[in-house]
């Protein structure tokens, strides 16, 4: 089995964006402190339009420093870095040090297609400048990718060969987010080419999919008993709010069973053990198992859940969506 430890890289989107110490710089380097004993390379989906915003704007160029030269130092040390969109930053505002999101345009499709693949031109332009590799590999903010033919040719053009944002059975329709997944192949990976969630084996685009758990009620009950009895060690690091989720999807979760990705994040990182496996029984020895993270969203609890998976998992290998992609194009030669 090969395991993916993937990582989205961003601030918080709510009413407050928390500091770019707290949500970014000090998880990223106390899980570093975890994957270091083992030499074990995550791959980490940027959301470089922080930074292209920042610089647009001429501000906040202090923290951006401190996101570039962590950014060089996880490039130097052999970790990966993707290309990960939160569009929104076009429309974002920094006042009085603090910043403001207008979240009516929260997905590439609330754009037009031209000034979508001006986003995603811009964003990539950002890995070039700032002389990192640039990005083969690429995740919907929000998981919004969808309608995937409104961005297909930008991403193409622009060097993107994978995706990986589908997980399997995922639904979710709000005032920001729209994604729907439930029609996506059950398979390890595969080929597309204007619908992500239809496996075509002639197409330009790889899906690899981030791996799935089935939720079942009580464990969202027993996640918010737990943070209330013990709100310390399942406090996130990150010192921001995220976008609220609706009272229907909340209602949801805590009356019928639900499809989840499988997360190294807060109380979910419980998890870890079960999703592999249900990815064995799923899909065999030889799958990928992709977990997914947010370094904001990590606690005291998350990162002591990751380190015994990670005792745990001494026989198993551990790869970057770049070294996985190579070895999918040495097939095909």
């Amino acid at each position: 089995m090969n395991i993916h430890i993937t990582l989205d890289y961003e601030l918080f989107f709510g009413t407050s964006s928390g500091t770019v110490e707290n949500c970014m710089i000090k998880p990223t380097n106390l899980l570093l402190e975890l994957l270091k004993p083992r030499s074990i390379k995550a791959t980490f989906y940027v959301d470089v339009g922080y930074i292209e915003c920042a610089r647009r704007l001429n501000c906040d160029s202090e923290n951006v420093e401190k996101v570039i030269t962590q950014l060089e130092q996880l490039n130097n040390a052999g970790h990966d870095l993707q290309l990960h969109i939160h569009p929104h930053w076009d429309d974002a505002n920094y006042v009085d040090g603090k910043w403001l999101f207008d979240m009516s345009r929260y997905r590439l499709a609330d754009f037009t297609q031209q000034q979508a693949a001006s986003i995603i031109k811009r964003y990539v332009a950002v890995f070039g400048e700032l002389n990192l590799p640039k990005p083969v590999a690429y995740r919907a903010g929000g998981w919004c990718i969808q309608p995937f033919e409104h961005i297909a040719d930008a991403l193409y053009e622009n060097g993107i060969r994978v995706d990986s944002t589908v997980y399997n059975g995922g639904k979710n329709s709000s005032k920001t987010h729209f994604f729907d997944f439930t029609q996506s192949p059950k398979l390890n990976d595969w080929r597309f080419n204007h619908d992500p969630c239809k496996d075509d084996d002639n197409g330009i685009f790889y899906e690899l999919p981030i791996s799935h758990i089935n939720v079942q009620p009580l464990f969202f009950w027993q996640f918010a008993l737990a943070k209330k009895l013990g709100r310390e060690q399942h406090k996130n690091y990150g010192d921001g709010s995220a976008v609220p989720m609706s009272k229907l999807q909340m209602m949801k979760l805590l009356l019928f069973p639900s499809s989840s990705v499988a997360s190294i994040d807060g109380y979910k990182a419980k998890l870890m053990k079960k999703a592999q496996e249900n990815q064995l029984s799923q899909l065999g020895q030889d799958s990928d198992l992709v977990f997914i993270g947010h370094p904001k969203a990590f606690s005291d609890y998350s990162l002591k859940q990751v380190k015994q998976f990670l005792q745990q998992s001494s026989t198993v290998k551990f790869l970057t969506v770049s070294d996985w992609l190579k070895q999918k194009q040495t097939e095909i030669d």
